[in-house]
């Protein structure tokens, strides 16, 4: 750009004093711009997670902040993506399901958490709609996923049967608030785990 050394010093200073994090919720909207070489099951995580705002037969029909910057949304893009990619990357050589297979999964499978409390789906204070139950709640799927032999024989209904074996006191606002991180999130799904899947 033609600087003097001096200005380039400066504008280092000036960058490295004012930058912030990127929100993981912007990343992977990039994700979806960029599309990196060799991450086909990040890309797909990251167009589902869209077609999941888009959709409006999908429980988190413009809920989800897609990119960190919608403060009064709760749910954000950079905790379910992480989660969904593991989702089409433990059941794409099993499965061969395509794009429609998993938003179709995904949104009976929402369907069924959101009637396990549906006054409550949208509250961030209600039992299921926290983004660490949400992303333990996906471990979960991912496990009846690989089980089963066709992503179509896990209905909203079938799905919701198992999840009512949830306790939701194990989900306790104490509990979830003890439970930090990805220990936490782990901790969260071997709880549901063992009550879903014994």
């Amino acid at each position: 750009l033609g600087k003097t050394e001096k200005e380039m010093a400066e504008l280092f200073l000036e960058i490295n004093e004012n930058q912030r994090r990127v929100p993981s919720s912007l990343r992977w909207d990039l994700v979806r711009l960029v599309r990196p070489a060799g991450d086909e099951a990040g890309i797909m995580a990251s167009e589902l997670v869209l077609a999941l705002v888009d959709r409006e037969d999908s429980p988190f029909h413009i809920s989800i902040d897609l990119t960190g910057e919608q403060k009064e949304l709760t749910i954000k893009q950079g905790s379910l993506a992480p989660e969904i990619k593991t989702l089409v990357t433990r059941t794409k050589k099993t499965h061969d399901a395509t794009f429609d297979d998993y938003l179709s999964l995904l949104i009976r499978f929402f369907s069924a958490v959101r009637s396990l409390n549906p006054s409550g789906w949208g509250d961030p204070s209600s039992t299921y709609y926290k983004a660490r139950v949400l992303r333990a709640l996906i471990r979960v799927l991912i496990d009846m996923a690989v089980a089963t032999k066709s992503l179509e024989k896990l209905t909203t209904l079938h799905l919701l049967e198992k999840l009512k074996k949830i306790n939701p006191d194990t989900l306790s606002e104490e509990k979830i608030r003890a439970s930090q991180g990805s220990a936490g999130v782990t901790d969260l799904y071997q709880t549901m785990k063992e009550q879903v899947l014994p």
